[in-house]
């Protein structure tokens, strides 16, 4: 595996309507803090809005296998424009090989695992397990997978580097290399 590769998608711009979480990361004075109210002061509090949990499924199977430094490229470029709560990449080809917590400013693995067959079916399982759903699945495939056959209750987004259709879920064309 070589460098990760930066990619040009503007992931901000897609998942702008999924930034609903509040971040306690930026001083807000339209919030005064209430802490301070009996002394007279009016002083901010700590609040923004951010995106809350986000989760990667990056399809690392034999058909990708070529472009998984474009699929970590998208981790990092999602992690340092959108600055989740938490990103959690999970690599996969038949089975889910890693599950990393991230959070901004945090490196995404230089390696994935995987090169075998193609299906989501254990890694939407997996995401499934989470205790709070996920703001967001984003799922980066050529879209040559099993996929479950119900669509979760989060929004999924298809990141496809092919003309291929998901039964279920929101579609973002991205580039190859």
């Amino acid at each position: 595996m070589g460098d990760i590769i930066n990619p040009k998608t503007p992931w901000q711009e897609i998942l702008r309507n999924l930034l609903t979480a509040v971040a306690k990361n930026d001083y807000d004075f339209m919030r005064p803090n209430r802490r301070y109210a009996h002394s007279g002061f009016i002083l901010p509090s700590l609040h923004s809005q951010g995106m809350g949990k986000v989760v990667v499924l990056g399809d690392c199977s034999g058909s990708m296998w070529d472009l998984v430094n474009m699929v970590m490229g998208h981790v990092q470029s999602i992690l340092q424009t959108c600055k989740p709560e938490k990103l959690i990449f999970a690599p996969f080809d038949t089975e889910v090989h890693d599950w990393v917590e991230l959070e901004p400013g945090d490196e995404v693995p230089k390696k994935a695992y995987g090169g075998g067959g193609s299906s989501c079916v254990s890694a939407f399982e997996r995401v499934n397990q989470i205790p709070e759903p996920p703001a967001v699945v984003i799922v980066i495939t050529d879209g040559w997978l099993d996929v479950p056959k119900q669509a979760p209750e989060y929004p999924v987004i298809w990141a496809m580097t092919t003309e291929q259709k998901m039964p279920w879920g929101d579609h973002v064309r991205i580039e190859e290399k």
